[in-house]
This record gives C-alpha cells, structure tokens and sequence, in this order.
C-alpha cells in the first residue's frame, strides 16, 4: 500500500455543507461600519488613447468621496519582474475590453455605480494588435519611419530587469532619450 492518502483518494470538503446550504458567507456578504463600495470604470474598446478622463461630475453626487484616474496613480507596480511596470488604471491608452480607467468609492454600491456613469472619457480608437506578426510589423514600420521608441522601451525594460548597470549604460549611449 502506497504511504499516499490524498493522491487516488477522495477527501471530504469542510465547506460543502454551508455552501450547499447558503450560511457560508462571502465578500460580497460582509457590512462593516463606515465601509465603502469601489466600483471601476472598465475600458468598453480593445484599443485606444486615452485623450481625457474627467471624474468632476462624479465627485458632485451626495455619498461619493472619491474618484481617481491613472494621472493620481503615476507609480507602476508589478510583484513578478514581467509585470513590474503595470499600472492599476490606465494612464494613456487602454489595451484591452475590461481595461480599468477610473475607480469611485462610494457609501453604498447604488451611488458608486450612478458615478461611474457620470465619468466622462474621450477616447481615440486604435487598431489593435491581433497578432505577433502585427506587432512586428508595426515595431519595424516605425523603426523605418525613425522612431525607435517602442525597441527602445522593450529594450530598457528588459536590461532593467535582468541586466547589469553595465550593459543599461552602453544601451544609453546606443538610444539616448
């Protein structure tokens, strides 16, 4: 008999009584005092610059006490070194339907979602990138046309992480900004 118990075998959930009855409790569930609703106002586009994001409206509604934009947030952050230049809001362009552009919080949900719909965004839309052949495609069209910035922004991103101070200043030298 293998020393094994959990692998072959079935183990009983310690959870499955109160889900299956609805007493198990959930985030959505919990009501504590002063607590506020976050709703996010999500990119409805795949691709696009974001020319502007006004949250003043929102701001005027009785019961919200903030809204922000990715201009409040300028700080990138990633906790694995391929993600270390994300942003928690869009800043210049959204890349994605479901992309978040703004949050509001809010006493309650009703208000946090009647103020994301007074948010005003003005967007210009953008070919997306369907394909690694695309992205190619246009990374050396623009090299071609002399812009050099989206090889210079890998490249910077990619020595930052995983290169020596070294080679991040001979990389300054070939594409000073």
């Amino acid at each position: 008999m293998s020393e094994h118990r959990v692998i072959g075998g079935s183990s009983r959930r310690v959870d499955v009584a109160d889900k299956v009855t609805g007493r198990a409790l959930y985030a959505d569930d919990l009501v504590l005092p002063r607590m506020l609703h976050c709703k996010l106002l999500r990119s409805r586009v795949p691709h696009a610059e974001l020319l502007r994001v006004d949250v003043s409206a929102a701001l005027e509604i009785p019961g919200v006490l903030a809204a922000i934009t990715g201009a409040d947030l300028p700080i990138p952050y990633g906790i694995l070194p391929v993600s270390q230049d994300e942003h928690a809001l869009c800043r210049d362009r959204v890349r994605f339907v479901g992309d978040p552009i703004a949050a509001v919080a809010a006493e309650d949900e009703e208000t946090a979602t009647a103020a994301l719909a007074r948010i005003a965004v003005e967007l210009r839309p953008l070919d997306p990138v369907g394909s690694i052949e695309d992205a190619l495609a246009r990374t050396w069209l623009a090299m071609l046309a002399g812009d050099v910035s989206p090889v210079r922004a890998l490249l910077r991103r990619r020595i930052r992480l995983h290169g020596s101070p070294r080679l991040l200043r001979a990389f300054a030298r070939c594409f000073p900004s």
